[in-house]
């Protein structure tokens, strides 16, 4: 007889006094799965008069077979940390129409049940104190366009997944993407013809931005470290995004542009964690430490290979309110 083969996700039931549940899942080993686990997924059980949220960080395939799966529950939705829980299905007389929203309100208490501090603050230091607008470090990263920004970004989420390790990245850090480009971490990751073939860009105009603010006011209530992904140009738009964020990196290819980015993320009143300076040659390393200055690079499209200095994590590190 065969073996069973290891489970690639592990699912958490998370009941509540609500009229729904949540599932939430966690991708184990190396934090990926492929289409063949499917095959074999072993799922959470639930009480099928209620409704369930899944939740959790995966691939879209994976959220549409689990919709399937919890076909027979009173109703279905998906989490999304920017906005809620979105439903998607309805099968009783008295359930959320799909296209509802479940508010953030409702299930935040619920996922901090699961959810861990990558940093090891207690997790009452998740709870927001009164009058306290902020609960994570929200970082803008920021710079002219082809600067290399959507680069170091990628290198820079790899680089907090190796710091913090496999779960609490994928409980506590989020990626915001506040430019309307069209680009995710796929971007990086597929043939540059396929990339460009699909990508799709969108209108920059006040309803994005105003979608964008809410992202991150509803996003900061779950997650401790937000990257804002940002659009290139210094304007009243992106300064409505900035003036959400508490931090800023500052990525440029030509350092005579840092003063006027400076000048930009002091006037939302950002603390600047450091300055980057994209480099046509591979390199690493700090240029100084006060400010904290670092040249990488390249910062070239679909380069998986750029390193960062530690110092720039730890800077981070220490962005997290404890």
């Amino acid at each position: 007889m065969q073996p069973l083969p290891t489970p690639k996700i592990s699912f958490h039931l998370i009941p509540s006094n609500e009229n729904f549940q949540v599932v939430h899942f966690t991708l184990e080993g190396n934090g990926t799965i492929e289409p063949a686990d499917l095959s074999h997924l072993r799922l959470q059980e639930v009480d099928y008069s209620k409704g369930v949220i899944i939740s959790g960080r995966g691939p879209m395939w994976l959220y549409a077979y689990l919709v399937h799966a919890y076909h027979p529950a009173a109703w279905v939705a998906v989490f999304d940390p920017r906005i809620g829980a979105v439903v998607v299905q309805n099968h009783i007389p008295t359930g959320p129409s799909p296209g509802s929203t479940i508010p953030m309100e409702k299930i935040k208490p619920l996922l901090e049940l699961i959810h861990r501090n990558p940093f090891g603050a207690s997790p009452k230091s998740s709870q927001p104190e009164s009058g306290t607008a902020h609960i994570a470090a929200i970082i803008a990263i920021v710079g002219p366009p082809h600067s290399g920004k959507s680069v170091f970004l990628y290198a820079l989420q790899e680089a907090l997944h190796h710091q913090l390790g496999r779960i609490a990245h994928q409980h506590q850090v989020f990626t915001v993407r506040a430019c309307p480009d069209g680009e995710g971490n796929w971007f990086q990751e597929v043939a540059p013809d396929t990339a460009l073939t699909i990508r799709r860009k969108s209108n920059f105009d006040d309803e994005f931005v105003a979608r964008i603010v809410r992202a991150i006011q509803n996003v900061r209530l779950t997650k401790k470290i937000l990257l804002i992904d940002c659009g290139g140009k210094i304007d009243r738009r992106n300064q409505s995004i900035w003036n959400e964020c508490t931090h800023a990196i500052i990525v440029v290819h030509d350092p005579a542009e840092l003063d006027e980015w400076k000048g930009a993320c002091k006037a939302s009143e950002l603390h600047i964690l450091a300055e980057v300076i994209s480099s046509p040659q591979p390199t690493s390393r700090v240029v100084s430490q006060n400010p904290l200055r670092v040249e990488v690079g390249p910062l070239e499209r679909q380069r998986l290979d750029v390193r960062l200095p530690q110092e720039l994590i730890h800077a981070i590190d220490h962005s997290v309110p404890q």
